[in-house]
């Protein structure tokens, strides 16, 4: 293979237009994305964001009537299989595989040196090339013994040692006009191969399945009242999402920059491209959206779970409530303050005494007085059962139970003493048995 200095750079002089500077000459390209003409005759059209581009050179004229040889030695002729085969067949088969492949070799990497990039499958193609028809033609015969053995090969399953001495010897004589008569853009091939690697580099996609499930376990907690480690692992969850997000795209931003200067590089050196240069297949990706997608839903199943939690706690708080009034079960009571220690008897010196509501579980002092006093006992008794009269007879059932609330927050709040109790007893019955008469409620 030759080799040699080499000297590329790119001077852009307005938008649009670069001048081109190499060892084998001068030259400007004009154009931006999606289509680029470059004077020595090459022509790159593509489609932006989606890989697919097509470069065709204006100066390269592909004849009608290629080296018949050559085409015929630069296909893969192929086996119908190798099962069941004889020692002495498989080493044809394997004579016929090594021939091939020295052959594509080298009549590749001769196509290279002229900056025509073509890959192994698309090689028949380039030796339809009008501008290298006289140098295959030079080499027709030794095309000719090389294709002759390969046939005879896979037609009759094996192949003499002369006929294999034939064949060798003319692959021997293509590889040194090919190495003789090669171009001056023996870097093509490199440039391809780290345009390869770089593509190769492009990240994967990065995978938000674990934070996700860790935002669902933080929702799980918030929804029982757990908001101290539900909200860290929703927290944590989405601050590592957004490092893997960003560690994505800022690996994506280096490569990109890589891949153009590589591309460039490739730009430069190409005449004809034959088979498509190595791309991305799909850079435009769906990170953000996949992210901003399983954010979202995070929110909403957050805010659901509180709201859930606080739903609960609200029914939990009521029907607490609605179990502790002595009067009525559906009314709600405000916050009772705390009387002194004095003011009634502890838990558990209170006698076992019936009354409308289960003593067992007074929470306020004036409901332990009474469930400590075997009288205002026997009146909480008799007022629960006019109260059910009362109830029954009252023609607005929403201002009846208004006017209950606050008969029971006023006793809650004002009555200190056995005889403010009593007084309320007292006042209470004869109200109720008032709307047991008429039916009509005061709520004043």
């Amino acid at each position: 293979m030759k080799m040699g200095w080499s000297f590329r750079r790119s001077i852009k002089i307005a938008p649009g237009v670069r001048i081109n500077l190499s060892k084998s000459g001068v030259s400007t390209s004009i154009g931006g994305k999606g289509f680029t003409y470059n004077t020595r005759g090459r022509l790159t059209t593509s489609i932006p964001g989606t890989g697919i581009r097509h470069t065709q050179n204006l100066n390269v004229r592909r004849t009608a009537t290629p080296n018949r040889s050559a085409v015929a030695a630069s296909k893969r002729i192929d086996s119908a299989g190798t099962a069941q085969l004889s020692k002495r067949e498989q080493a044809s088969r394997d004579f016929v595989a090594q021939v091939q492949d020295r052959t594509t070799k080298v009549l590749r990497q001769y196509f290279i040196t002229y900056g025509v990039y073509v890959v192994a499958k698309d090689l028949a193609e380039a030796v339809a090339l009008e501008d290298h028809q006289e140098f295959l033609g030079s080499l027709t015969r030794e095309f000719e013994v090389t294709t002759k053995a390969i046939k005879l090969a896979i037609d009759i399953g094996s192949i003499s040692l002369a006929e294999k001495e034939k064949a060798m010897l003319a692959l021997y004589e293509i590889e040194r006009k090919c190495e003789d008569h090669q171009g001056d853009r023996s870097e093509l091939e490199d440039a391809a191969t780290s345009l390869r690697n770089k593509v190769r580099a492009w990240p994967a996609l990065p995978s938000f399945v674990g934070p996700f499930l860790v935002s669902l376990l933080g929702c799980l907690l918030l929804s029982i009242g757990n908001f101290t480690f539900g909200s860290i692992l929703i927290v944590g969850s989405a601050a590592y999402g957004i490092f893997k997000l960003k560690s994505f795209e800022k690996k994506k931003a280096l490569v990109l920059d890589e891949i153009v200067e590589a591309d460039a590089k490739f730009d430069s050196l190409v005449t004809c491209e034959i088979s498509p240069r190595p791309t991305v297949l799909n850079p435009k990706d769906s990170a953000q959206v996949s992210a901003l997608m399983l954010a979202g839903i995070t929110m909403v199943l957050a805010l659901i779970a509180v709201v859930y939690y606080s739903q609960s706690s609200e029914r939990s708080a009521l029907i607490s409530s609605e179990n502790s009034n002595p009067v009525d079960n559906s009314v709600q009571s405000d916050a009772v303050p705390a009387l002194p220690n004095s003011a009634s008897p502890s838990k558990s010196s209170l006698p076992t005494l019936q009354a409308s509501f289960d003593c067992t579980k007074a929470r306020s002092n004036v409901e332990r007085m009474i469930c400590g006093d075997r009288e205002l006992a026997a009146d909480d008794l008799e007022l629960a059962s006019i109260f059910s009269k009362a109830k029954a007879a009252a023609t607005n059932r929403t201002a009846f139970k208004e006017r209950a609330r606050k008969a029971w927050n006023y006793r809650e709040k004002n009555c200190h003493d056995r005889d403010c109790v009593v007084r309320w007893y007292v006042d209470q019955k004869a109200a109720l048995l008032q709307i047991v008469e008429t039916g009509n409620v005061e709520t004043n």
